[in-house]
């Protein structure tokens, strides 16, 4: 760790901040609303929901009469199938995670996919040894409340004015912050430079390995 960094914990969020899944998250709901007879909605309607409980977001998109709970199993089936290619990493991505952690940084994950989806991706790509701690959709309330950044403080004893989280969303910004823990924000995934900003970061990049030169 660098002995002028003010950190020694990294918490990431995982979809749109370590890898490039948006494109597929948002062909998902294209073929859920396909697979259930709904009418479709605009890629950035959906965009702009990335990161609340999926229920909630095909709720929200569908409408009142939906039945959300089959979409739900629908929209899950097609993510875990063999009907879309694994997403890809962001480039550099192990290369930073590594020299993070041979830094001496304490790497954690707080994301709002499911535990299986994320472990499916993280055992492909050979991650899970980055990360000593991670918490998933279910397992916490859902961001932008700070349940699951309180849960990741207590299991591991680290020290919240000591921990940098890292999101392509405003709601893992604002969940920092109701958390006591400084942000950055990256571009790279479900919200822009400017609704990233309303959260006063402590700074915003376009991609995510930008953050090993600042610390």
């Amino acid at each position: 760790m660098s002995s002028t960094s003010r950190y020694d914990t990294l918490i990431f969020d995982w979809d749109g901040t370590l890898i490039n899944s948006i494109p597929r998250i948002l062909a998902c709901f294209e073929r859920t609303f396909q697979a259930s007879g709904v009418a479709p909605v605009s890629a950035e309607a959906a965009r702009v929901l990335i990161g609340i409980p999926l229920q909630d977001a095909l709720r929200q998109l569908a409408g009142p009469d939906a039945d959300v709970d089959a979409m739900t199993a629908t929209y899950r089936e097609i993510w875990l199938g063999p009907e879309l290619a694994l997403s890809p990493l962001f480039p550099g991505v192990p290369e930073m995670l590594g020299a993070l952690n041979a830094a001496g940084f304490r790497i954690m994950v707080a994301t709002g996919k499911s535990r299986e989806g994320m472990e499916r991706e993280t055992g492909h790509y050979q991650l899970d040894r980055f990360f000593s701690h991670t918490r998933c959709a279910g397992e916490s309330l859902p961001k932008p409340e700070p349940a699951m950044l309180h849960a990741l403080v207590a299991e591991s004893g680290a020290d919240a004015a000591r921990c940098l989280m890292i999101g392509d969303s405003a709601l893992d910004l604002e969940m920092a912050a109701r958390a006591g823990m400084d942000a950055v924000g990256v571009t790279s995934g479900a919200h822009g430079r400017e609704a990233l900003m309303d959260h006063a970061p402590r700074a915003c990049f376009d991609v995510v390995t930008e953050l090993r030169a600042w610390l």
